[in-house]
């Protein structure tokens, strides 16, 4: 019986210094490789829907403040729709419950109003995602806004001055990192 349970104990220790040896094996890469770069075109024609929340058309729209709890009705329909010149792939009719209320304000809007950034350009970023919309036209609610991280980028020996103003949402894994205290320990 000991000797079965030794081998059967030698065994896995063979075994597990095999699969150790395996999963921490090392890709041999060539290091004269030429680097590969790849363009984003933000130009490029999306196909996107129209949305109406409660009956109002918001051409660029952030939806993922609607909470399923929160929608009455939602309606989608398929064929194209042309609304002051611009082609939409069909509709979003979104109803929300009469308890809820969003205050809907453009990015613009929002940069007047909380972060005064009209010296410089100014990115807008929504949970790290570049938004590449028209910031007079692109809406967010006000009360789905967790914070507003303001960072301001200045390069002399270039001649640039950008603002990234990056709105965080309330998401649950937003409010989790922001909730989060970290505690560093002697090493």
């Amino acid at each position: 019986m000991t000797l079965r349970v030794n081998t059967l104990y030698n065994s896995i220790c063979v075994l597990s210094m095999l699969l150790s040896c395996t999963a921490m094996a090392q890709v041999k890469t060539d290091l004269n490789k030429e680097i590969k770069v790849s363009y984003k075109d933000n130009e490029e024609e999306r196909s996107k829907p129209a949305y109406f929340i409660n009956g109002v058309h918001y051409p660029e729209a952030n939806i993922t403040f609607l909470n399923p709890n929160n929608i009455d009705s939602f309606d989608v329909l398929k064929s194209d729709t042309v609304i002051n010149n611009v082609t939409y792939s069909g509709k979003l009719l979104i109803k929300t419950k009469a308890s809820f209320a969003p205050r809907l304000i453009t990015l613009n809007q929002l940069k007047t109003k909380y972060v005064n950034l009209s010296e410089k350009p100014v990115v807008f970023t929504i949970d790290g995602n570049i938004i590449h919309s028209d910031y007079n036209l692109y809406t967010v609610d006000e009360n789905y806004i967790l914070q507003i991280i303001v960072e301001k980028y200045q390069n002399k020996a270039e001649q640039l001055g950008i603002n990234f103003v990056n709105i965080e949402l309330k998401t649950d894994k937003n409010i989790k990192k922001l909730n989060n205290i970290l505690i560093r320990g002697e090493e």
